[in-house]
């Protein structure tokens, strides 16, 4: 709740600084290419083949995404049923637009109100969802050039990059994991924040980095359709070596959502398979659509959401199921 509410009070500038800096990155990207040929990239391509994957797709990875994020808190035992979850994660995607920073922190205030799991714990949890994930993320990436061969293209930078992240990451994990509670550290050792981290086994480590490279691989096999909507043939293992790393680049907390930046690193790393009009339609289409689809599930799940926050007392036992302990160690 804290860092909700001082996202919240933050001066308006602030805010808007993310939108301020993708305009300029988008702004700058139109000025490169040719509008012309950007409007008849629009116009040519097969958009009845590209909303009904990107509808089929949204969905898939909201329940994906959901299952990861409720077994993860089941990980470390607190319990709370799939459609709870789904209502969170739902009314996160519309936070998400307005700040990336406020919708994860509504996950944690939620779960806060919901069975009592601290803010900081919450945090903790979800600090090391993000670096097995992205250790998983930059896995395929590696993996990807691997498989890929000579052939594809991809430049062996890419390789090295995400063979460096993944080792960066998981002995950062090792690290955080292992350090001695001695002098000054003990404080930070002993602290509720990095406790999931001490609390891991490598059984839960295995599920969410499996889990979460399972999510992602469903990002590719959305690519490998949608550039054969916009006219491009992007073999499968290129893509599962590229998507990782655009979407290190989209998660960068620069812009919302990953808007200019997406398009920027897909102008760099699609372009042996596109012009840049097509390549630049495809991206802004995607992220747009994106935003306007998860914007109308969080819409539908916002007074869902906070249906359970008002009516906690009286419905708990629907909303946790399970039998495990919980910290009530509220802030």
């Amino acid at each position: 709740m804290p860092a909700i509410m001082k996202t919240l009070k933050s001066p308006i500038i602030k805010r808007l600084l993310p939108w301020l800096i993708a305009a300029l990155i988008i702004g700058f990207l139109f000025w490169r290419i040719d509008y012309v040929k950007f409007i008849e990239s629009l116009e040519m391509a097969e958009i009845s083949i590209y909303i009904p994957l990107i509808i089929l797709f949204i969905f898939i990875w909201f329940f994906v995404e959901t299952f990861n994020v409720q077994k993860l808190y089941q990980y470390f035992g607190h319990h709370v049923s799939y459609r709870t979850m789904l209502s969170i994660r739902g009314t996160t995607f519309l936070l998400m637009i307005i700040n990336y920073g406020l919708g994860a922190g509504a996950i944690a205030m939620y779960l806060k109100k919901l069975i009592g799991v601290s803010l900081l714990r919450s945090t903790g949890i979800l600090f090391y969802y993000m670096v097995v994930e992205s250790a998983g993320i930059a896995f395929m990436a590696a993996a990807g050039f691997l498989l890929a061969g000579d052939s594809s293209g991809v430049q062996e930078w890419v390789f090295y990059l995400a063979s460096g992240l993944f080792l960066f990451y998981n002995i950062e994990i090792i690290v955080l994991k292992y350090i001695p509670a001695l002098g000054f550290l003990k404080r930070f050792v002993n602290s509720s924040i990095l406790m999931p981290v001490r609390e891991s086994t490598f059984s839960v480590y295995v599920k969410i980095f499996f889990q979460r490279m399972g999510y992602f691989m469903t990002f590719v096999i959305f690519f490998y359709f949608t550039v054969r909507a916009f006219h491009m043939d992007i073999p499968f293992m290129t893509l599962t070596a590229l998507v990782p790393i655009i979407f290190f680049v989209g998660n960068l907390p620069i812009t919302p959502f990953g808007l200019g930046t997406i398009q920027a690193a897909m102008l760099y790393f699609f372009k042996d398979y596109g012009t840049p009009p097509n390549i630049f339609a495809m991206s802004l289409v995607y992220t747009v659509s994106l935003m306007i689809f998860r914007a109308m599930i969080g819409l539908y799940y916002l007074k869902t959401a906070a249906g359970f926050l008002t009516d906690t007392g009286k419905n708990i036992d629907n909303i946790i199921s399970g039998s495990g302990t919980y910290n009530n160690n509220s802030i």
